[in-house]
């Protein structure tokens, strides 16, 4: 009943750990030639497409010769991955035109890390929690495309017992029982405890091609740059590489793609950038009849300002609350029903419940949201009902108030409810 994307291993050779899915918002962009670029706008929960390890996103190919603008834009078009051939992060949309997309260097997309620092016993303070490797000057010796390995790389905290980051992986050329075959690689940064030597490495599969240490007496530097001078082992004979490698503390990256080529006369007013983030997937259900094409399975409500009336406990329709599909086997109600806390069919009306707060849901082809003790929306058991004339099921949605009975006040005139992960 519906479907997720979590915890998959190395998004696309770059993502080193967990990659959920990735969240856009776009404004501003307006028709042109073409009536349909109000549907690029809006919020976009971006999960795995198909397949594909590296792309995200509902949109399938467009086909040589269809005319978009007629057709439609199934989930505004957008399609966010990592491009091999540009060696980058592209988000594309058909109305942007042939050769025209959003991008971002290999290195500079953060895939699911907010922390900005970390603790290591190498430093005293805080460490940050990416480092940026540039690799130049690699050359050919007994295997060929060895400038596969020039590249900058994005270490990222790996999380252990010792301080590690590590980089995305790529293919590029190792020399194994004399033979070249391009292998699986990564860099690694490992900050180990006191008295033990920082260590630079380039791992292939379960070993290391190239480990480097910095010179004798070197102290790391926790927040700057460090020089790894010293070999300590390889690198096999595939090929020539520097004697030296530096890596710089970096902030976390910000993920704004920029606007690369000129877009067509489809639409007017694209953004210069998009960002984009991070997020929980929305996990999908079908059940519902007004949305059979998929609708989010919770939906995130923020609720201020009520207060008391003539119950005194009136605060606890204030908050935060996640509205999640609980579909009830009751008259009138269907796979359409929305609600937190867990349903208590022995609520009882009036000022002492506690149990059930907050329904969304469609009761005789119309959606309400309710505050109260019983899916329904009678005064005598709600605190409050909201409605809305049309329901989109890709939200934001705006509910506006209809009835309040009196038993708490300061509801507002309307409430948002917005599509979330559960």
């Amino acid at each position: 009943m519906g479907k997720t994307f979590t915890n998959c291993r190395k998004c696309c050779y770059d993502c080193n750990v967990a990659c959920d899915c990735f969240e856009i918002i776009v404004s501003g962009v307006q028709d042109d030639n073409c009536s349909l670029c109000g549907e690029v706008n809006g919020t976009f929960n971006l999960q795995r497409a198909g397949s594909s390890n590296c792309q995200w996103g509902g949109r399938e190919p467009v086909s040589s010769g269809t005319d978009i603008c007629v057709s439609g834009l199934p989930e505004g078009g957008w399609r966010f991955g990592y491009n091999f051939d540009a060696d980058a992060w592209r988000l594309t949309n058909p109305l942007l035109g042939s050769g025209v997309f959003y991008q971002v260097a290999f290195s500079g997309i953060n895939c699911n890390s907010t922390v900005e620092s970390v603790n290591c016993t190498t430093c005293d303070d805080t460490i940050s929690s990416f480092w940026e490797l540039i690799v130049t000057g690699v050359t050919d010796n007994q295997c060929s495309d060895c400038n596969k390995h020039n590249r900058t790389s994005l270490l990222e905290y790996l999380g252990s017992s010792d301080c590690r980051f590590n980089g995305p992986s790529y293919f590029g050329p190792s020399r194994i029982a004399s033979t070249c075959n391009d292998r699986d690689h990564a860099w690694d940064l490992f900050l180990p405890p006191a008295n033990s030597s920082p260590q630079l490495r380039l791992g292939r599969g379960f070993g290391f091609d190239l480990i480097l240490e910095l010179a004798s007496g070197v102290t790391f530097d926790c927040s700057g740059t460090n020089v790894f001078n010293t070999i300590v082992a390889g690198p096999n004979d595939a090929c020539s590489w520097p004697t030296s490698l530096s890596i710089t503390s970096k902030a976390r990256p910000n993920n704004n793609l920029l606007l690369i080529g000129v877009p067509s006369d489809n639409c007017q007013n694209w953004p210069s950038e998009i960002n984009v983030s991070n997020v929980t997937c929305i996990t999908e259900i079908t059940d519902c009849s007004d949305c059979v094409e998929g609708m989010s399975e919770c939906w995130e409500l923020v609720v201020a300002g009520v207060s008391t009336g003539t119950c005194s406990n009136c605060n606890e329709y204030n908050g935060i609350f996640i509205l999640q599909n609980q579909p009830l086997n009751l008259p009138l109600h269907d796979a359409c029903t929305f609600f937190y806390p867990e349903f208590s069919a022995a609520s009882t009306p009036g000022c002492a419940d506690t149990n059930v707060k907050w329904f969304m849901q469609r009761i005789v082809g119309t959606w309400y949201l309710i505050a109260g003790e019983f899916v329904s929306i009678a005064t005598s058991l709600n605190i409050a009902v909201y409605t809305i004339s049309a329901f989109d099921c890709n939200g934001p949605n705006i509910f506006n108030l209809l009835i309040q009975n009196g038993n708490c006040s300061g509801f507002p005139a309307t409430l948002t409810v917005e599509p979330i992960g559960c």
